[in-house]
């Protein structure tokens, strides 16, 4: 008869048995579904790092080439906003080194980024870019540098103003491209790829802010 008060043991000893059998089986596998799990994974590891909400439509990777294409990306406000617009994107296409992602300083060869939305609100002395901009700010283990960065954006600006008693807005088209070389984040001496000058993601960052040239206005 079975000792009823070894049934939890066994239970256990199935499960961490299961665990070691099928975990060679998991990182084989892994490489082989990315395309199925990597937009939910960043959508996450997104929300947690900014408290706003994304959306991926579709992930195409091949980690033979390094490259990383992302489709139908949106993103919205955290609650705390009047509105949950922010940012939509028909394409992000990334090429990278594979195996600089195992080094201190990412590797992005390329990265072009097509856009057609961008809302920016202001609201309680506050605007929803500052989380943004939190998230390639600060200390981190790893940083990166991309050799060209090409922002392409053919749609509609928004600029909304809350206030206690009203609200202030304008609405645009605008069709710009952005081209800018060697931007990093935070990359150390010695850490250059490249022999031109680096330039941070905070100068980007400025230049891209042209978009909303009727902030001021309001």
């Amino acid at each position: 008869m079975i000792n009823f008060f070894l049934l939890p043991f066994r239970g256990l000893m199935w499960l961490l048995l299961g665990s070691i059998f099928s975990l060679p089986w998991l990182i084989i596998l892994l490489p082989v579904t990315t395309d199925h799990w990597l937009p939910y994974a960043l959508s996450y590891g997104f929300e947690c790092k900014t408290k706003a909400l994304c959306k991926i439509g579709k992930a195409t990777v091949n980690w033979a080439r390094g490259d990383i294409e992302l489709k139908d990306v949106s993103i919205f406000n955290s609650q705390d906003f009047h509105t949950a617009d922010c940012m939509k994107f028909r394409t992000i296409k990334c090429k990278l080194e594979p195996i600089s992602l195992l080094g201190t300083c990412v590797h992005v060869k390329e990265m072009e980024i097509d856009c057609h939305q961008m809302c920016f609100v202001k609201q309680n002395g506050s605007n929803n870019f500052l989380p943004l901009g939190k998230l390639f700010s600060g200390s981190s283990k790893k940083n990166f540098i991309i050799d060209n960065l090409i922002f392409s954006f053919k749609g509609f600006v928004s600029i909304k103003s809350y206030d206690v008693t009203f609200v202030r807005s304008v609405e645009f088209f605008a069709k710009k491209n952005f081209s800018f070389s060697n931007v990093c984040r935070d990359v150390q001496e010695g850490q250059t790829l490249r022999a031109d000058p680096v330039q941070s993601v905070e100068s980007a960052y400025n230049v891209l802010g042209s978009l909303f040239k009727n902030e001021r206005s309001l």
